[in-house]
Formats: structure tokens, C-alpha cells, sequence
């Protein structure tokens, strides 16, 4: 009833106009049928019912609508239940260059794009990595920018020239070691990498930080695996 708004001023009611209003949609029933089982005149009983029908369909901008932001992805979510498909997780991290991990974000769904992850992360919301003088070697998913951070990707396709090739080069070089750490996380921990992980979806965040917590005190205890290169990804 308090979804309809305020009540108005008339002689049977707010709650008589919706109440008959219901009844006479959930059953089809004529108004006569209405009038006499509310013992209302047939007159009234069709003034309700057409004052009913008008207040409940204006609240449809504001409660059919289309999804935004979280109500998006519970949308997604609710698709991806029906279909019972497996979820894939992002892991947004960054290395240094022994592959120990020194920030990371997990949480999204995989199809997300790296930018949005990006944007929602503290490392860029809250600028907290690297500092001035610095800059982060970054993929192709994610933007060339200054700020809040500075991240420095690959020239794209086509090259303008030797210059850009041999950046690119350089760049890949550098770039490598999260690829490779990805890789040795992923076959330290199985549990990364099978499709039928018995977990609900909202711990999954936690499984995948727990590994790489594990993994950093691994590498810093001196546990060093080595992954053959089809383990990259």
C-alpha cells in the first residue's frame, strides 16, 4: 500500500480502491460479480477499479526499469544460474620482478573489462602504486595514462615504424614475469584451475587471495617452481 503513495481524499478510501482493485484483477471477475462481493454500487466499484489500475501503473518508472551498476550484475548472476555455467573470477595484480605479488584485486566477473577492474580498485582509486619517478608495465587491456597512475602499455597494431616495434619488444620482455606468475599460481594451486570448485561465488575472492598469499610466502621462503612455458597464460 505505501508504495502507492500518499492516500487521497475520497469517500472509500486508499485501501478500498486498491484492495478492490486486486481482487478484481487476480480473479477476472465482472464488476457486478465485485460489486456484490464487496457490497459496493456497481458505479463505485468501476470508479475504483479504473482509479486502482491508473495509481498502480505509474509506478512503473520507477520499479520496472532497466538495471545499473549492481543491480547489472546480479542480473548477469541470475542469468548465469539459470544457464549453470561456471563463473570465472578476475585477478587484477601487480609484480615485482622476482613474480612476489605486491598488490592485488580480485572479485569481478571475467567479463569484465580490465579498465572497469582497474577503475574499481584501490591501487587506482586511491593511487597507491608506484610512486613518482615510477610507472607500471601494463597489457594492452588496460589504458596508457599519467593518472591517478602511471601505466605504460604496448604500442597497438600497426606499428608506426622500428621504434614502436622494438618498445613493444622491450616492453613484452618486461611484462612477462606476471604472465609467468599467473602461471606458476595457477599450478601450485589447482584449485585455480578446475571448473568444478565446490564453493559458493562470493567466497571465490577469498580462495584466490588465499593463494596468493601462500604463493608470496612460498618465493619468499625460497620455494621456487618452475612452470614450463604452454602453463602461461
Amino acid at each position: 500500500m505505501r508504495c502507492l503513495g500518499p492516500e487521497r481524499r475520497q469517500a472509500w478510501g486508499h485501501h478500498m480502491t486498491i484492495l478492490t482493485t486486486v481482487y478484481w484483477l487476480e480473479h477476472g471477475l465482472s464488476y457486478s460479480v465485485v460489486s456484490r462481493a464487496f457490497q459496493v454500487p456497481l458505479s463505485t466499484v468501476h470508479r475504483l477499479v479504473h482509479q486502482g489500475v491508473e495509481d498502480i501503473a505509474a509506478l512503473r518508472h520507477s520499479l520496472i526499469k532497466l538495471p545499473a551498476g549492481p543491480e547489472l550484475e546480479e542480473v548477469g548472476q541470475g542469468f548465469q544460474q539459470l544457464a549453470n555455467s561456471p563463473a570465472s573470477i578476475q585477478l587484477q595484480a601487480v609484480c615485482d620482478g622476482k613474480g612476489k605479488f605486491l598488490q592485488t584485486f580480485v572479485g569481478f566477473p571475467g567479463s569484465v573489462h580490465d579498465t572497469r577492474v582497474l577503475k574499481h580498485s584501490a591501487l587506482y582509486k586511491e593511487a597507491l602504486y608506484p610512486p613518482p619517478g615510477y610507472f607500471i608495465v601494463g597489457d594492452g587491456g588496460y589504458p596508457c595514462i599519467v593518472h591517478p597512475i602511471v601505466i605504460v602499455t604496448p604500442y597497438r597494431e600497426p606499428l608506426q615504424g622500428r621504434v614502436q616495434s622494438r618498445f613493444n619488444g622491450c616492453h613484452a620482455k618486461a611484462r612477462c614475469i606476471i604472465e609467468r606468475t599467473f602461471g606458476k599460481l595457477k599450478v601450485r594451486w589447482r584449485c585455480l584451475l578446475t571448473k568444478a570448485l565446490e564453493v559458493n561465488n562470493n567466497f571465490v575472492p577469498a580462495v584466490v587471495t588465499a593463494c596468493c598469499v601462500l604463493h608470496k610466502i612460498c618465493l619468499t621462503a625460497g620455494d621456487i617452481l618452475e612452470v614450463p612455458s604452454q602453463n602461461f597464460v
